[in-house]
């Protein structure tokens, strides 16, 4: 389990776009490294506060109308700018609902790409089309335009490298031959949703390398209207996602996978707690120990962990907290546990350590058996 919250955390701390989840008070409770990195700011900057305390007053306001949005159950996906002691950050922002186990909103998951460069360039490009085509040539990202049909009009270098085509080979031809036929229908639904009252959106799909390997791409298409407001072009930029989608997955995976290990073991207990002496708080609570204990995890959780101890036994949990954190083992011993019905029983509990990414302890995960009567 402490290998699978590892792994995890280092995806999270590894992925190139930027990441923060918040609560439903609106204040941060975690951030990337690439967070941090894009706007300057520190973890401690961001731990527990709102964007009215990290961001100027405009910039403040459009992020806490998103998050409204996105607590209220519905879906973000933005440019912003934001401001912070004179730096301004051009971000693309995708914000989605977190949701418990009964469906409740409980915070939002965001992703934040810095787009200033792009921005910039295009910018550079309606001024000069000669510029334009400097510019975009000098681009790692895949850059193409193509009309309404879907044709395409041009083509940077970097995306007749990544296809293993010549620019010639490519304009005027439509790229859906690129993409591989099962998603045909997906693509041309997302086309047909393009409306000049929304004229940059972006969209991920799979397209088909010269080696006849599947991977991922993800494009930023703008629409190019005319003076009454019709779209005559598609300009686009896009870039292979292929390892983020993997580590997007794996991260899922490892998540149903602790969650199904909690779920599957009914007579064992899974008790995730604080560090905080006496007064730690219980974080996670499994079905086995809803069955052992008799509460519903909802009743627990945020509560004391000594509402599930005889007095005389939780005396020497900090004891058991500071042995831990020492030797950073496991510690195991015998506990006299209360029921919900104030039953007491007699239970094996082996307390195991949680690191973060850093490597410092931030919690334990008990698990307790409970022992039979005559053991």
């Amino acid at each position: 389990l402490r290998e699978s919250e590892q792994r995890i955390r280092t995806i999270f701390e590894a992925a190139e776009d930027a990441i923060f989840v918040k609560d439903r008070q609106f204040r941060y409770t975690d951030v990337n490294a690439a967070m941090l990195k894009q706007t300057g700011l520190s973890r401690d900057d961001f731990i527990g506060k709102t964007a009215e305390t990290l961001f100027g007053p405009e910039s403040a306001e459009v992020v806490r109308r998103a998050d409204e949005r996105v607590l209220n159950g519905g879906t973000v996906i933005e440019d912003r700018t934001l401001t912070h002691q004179g730096r301004t950050c051009e971000v693309n922002i995708i914000e989605v609902p977190i949701r418990d186990d009964k469906g409740r909103i409980i915070g939002l998951f965001g992703v934040s790409r810095d787009i200033t460069a792009r921005k910039r360039a295009e910018e550079e490009l309606r001024r000069s089309e000669a510029r334009y085509r400097a510019v975009v040539e000098d681009q790692r990202e895949l850059i193409s335009r193509y009309g309404p049909d879907l044709v395409i009009t041009f083509v940077n270098d970097a995306y007749c490298r990544y296809f293993g085509k010549t620019r010639e080979e490519l304009v005027g031809q439509t790229f859906m031959s690129l993409i591989p036929k099962e998603d045909h229908k997906r693509v041309e639904e997302y086309f047909e949703s393009l409306r000049p009252d929304s004229p940059l959106t972006s969209h991920e799909h799979r397209v088909i390398t010269p080696s006849g390997e599947i991977r991922w791409q993800e494009w930023t298409n703008h629409m190019i209207l005319d003076d009454e407001g019709q779209c005559v072009e598609i300009q686009a930029s896009g870039r292979d996602i292929t390892e983020r989608k993997y580590a997007e997955e794996a991260l899922r995976q490892s998540e149903k996978h602790i969650r199904d290990i909690f779920d599957a073991a009914t007579t064992v207990a899974f008790i995730k707690t604080e560090l905080d002496g006496l007064d730690t708080r219980i974080l996670e609570f499994s079905k086995g120990a809803e069955n052992i204990f008799g509460y519903p995890r909802d009743e627990v959780i945020g509560g004391p962990l000594g509402m599930l101890c005889a007095p005389e036994s939780f005396e020497g949990f900090p004891q058991v907290i500071e042995t831990v954190r020492q030797t950073g083992k496991p510690f195991t011993q015998g506990v006299t546990m209360t029921r919900r019905s104030g039953e007491p029983f007699q239970a094996l509990v082996t307390s195991y350590p949680i690191y973060d990414v850093k490597g410092e302890m931030t919690g334990l995960l008990g698990v307790a058996i409970e022992l039979s009567k005559d053991a």
